[in-house]
């Protein structure tokens, strides 16, 4: 039984893995000649861009191809601040957030990390943490450790009163939630991997019209071949190299998957499941929960008695058969509000495939490992 969707999710629909296939056997590189199969594979990537534009609210020029969120957001973040600006990001980020912010701090950018808190508390902390030379937030839509769900639209707003940007880390809600450059985010950045159900080493970001970014890549465009410097028209001004655009086929077929199920379907799948699964157990005097309250997506974290992460996961893969994720989930600052750097969590992640009985195991697995 698979319980680690917020990884990766398993397994990918047969229609997009049909769709990657179809493309290997058919597909040259796009915007790189003018004969059938280069035009071809050129409209092929301008139609999934069309479609990534549409599902965040955006358009095809501003939409952005990487091969996963990490690269998204260090293409954004390493490329829109200065030395002398100051960022603001909370205590909920994943690495792929927080390490190119440290980097950047020890260059001249000012950072601040809000403290800790809840949900509804964190349009609170970045207000109290606002300065003069504030030049953005970069912060997740979705905690990847604890499921929470951040109020994205009233901080957008805030964020466009004050003047300033809104970057956010959408890997885990892209699929399950709405985010949309049209309300006021400046920049998206996603993967193509997990609930949106496309193959891995796909990704991208969308961008506003105010956002200036730098390149982090640098090289084959395509286009404007002897000059010194890369293209500045967009995208191609962030797209350095050849495309993935068999993945991307993949990723096509998976927007419209999801377009036909709905995002509100799947997220109220997984949300249910996360539900029975603390109902289950929330009286279980050796199972510890962390932040389960709170309004989440299918994601929830535990551990059991006394053992490490690493042991209750160790015996839920070979005494029951289920796959979860232990560890620090690359999400440092958490572990450190509840204490659990040592230990870690057990993260369950339920995901489009998962069904109540998977639950209810699960559940029986967890109380038979911790009696």
């Amino acid at each position: 039984m698979y319980f680690d969707h917020a990884a990766t999710t398993f397994p990918t629909p047969n229609r997009v893995i049909k769709a990657v296939s179809d493309a290997m056997r058919s597909v040259s590189s796009a915007d790189r000649g003018n004969s059938p199969m280069a035009l071809d594979a050129s409209r092929k990537l301008f139609d999934v861009r069309e479609k990534v534009a549409t599902l965040f609210g955006s358009t095809p020029k501003r939409t952005v191809f990487t091969m996963n969120a990490t690269q998204s957001l260090n293409t954004v973040i390493m490329g829109l601040f200065a030395p002398g600006d100051h960022v603001i990001t909370t205590s909920f980020e994943h690495n792929s957030v927080l390490r190119p912010l440290y980097y950047l701090a020890s260059t001249g950018v000012e950072l601040t990390i809000i403290d800790f808190c809840r949900p509804e508390e964190v349009l609170s902390g970045l207000k109290n943490a606002l300065k003069a030379n504030t030049k953005a937030v970069v912060m997740t839509h979705a905690s990847n450790l604890l499921g929470w769900v951040f109020p994205i639209e009233e901080i957008a707003a805030w964020c466009q009163e004050k003047g300033i940007h809104l970057v956010l880390d959408a890997a885990q809600s892209a699929g399950l939630l709405t985010p949309r450059i049209d309300q006021g985010i400046s920049a998206i950045c996603f993967t193509g991997h997990k609930a949106l159900l496309g193959p891995q080493g796909t990704g991208g970001f969308c961008i506003s019209r105010d956002v200036d970014i730098e390149p982090l890549l640098r090289g084959g465009s395509g286009v404007q071949t002897f000059s010194t410097t890369h293209p500045r028209q967009m995208p191609v001004r962030l797209e350095a190299g050849t495309h993935n655009l068999h993945g991307l086929a993949g990723l096509a077929e998976a927007i419209d998957l999801l377009m036909e199920e709905g995002v509100e379907t799947r997220a109220a799948h997984e949300r249910r499941l996360r539900a029975l699964f603390y109902d289950l157990l929330k009286e279980e005097k050796s199972i510890e929960f962390y932040g389960a309250q709170e309004e989440a997506l299918g994601v929830i974290a535990c551990n059991v008695g006394d053992l490490s992460s690493g042991e209750v996961g160790d015996r839920l893969a070979q005494e029951f058969g289920m796959m979860t994720r232990t560890g620090g989930h690359c999400a440092p600052l958490v572990h450190q509000a509840f204490g659990t750097q040592s230990r870690g969590m057990v993260r369950f992640s339920f995901g489009y495939t998962n069904t109540e009985e998977e639950i209810r195991l699960a559940a029986e697995a967890l109380k038979r490992i911790g009696s």
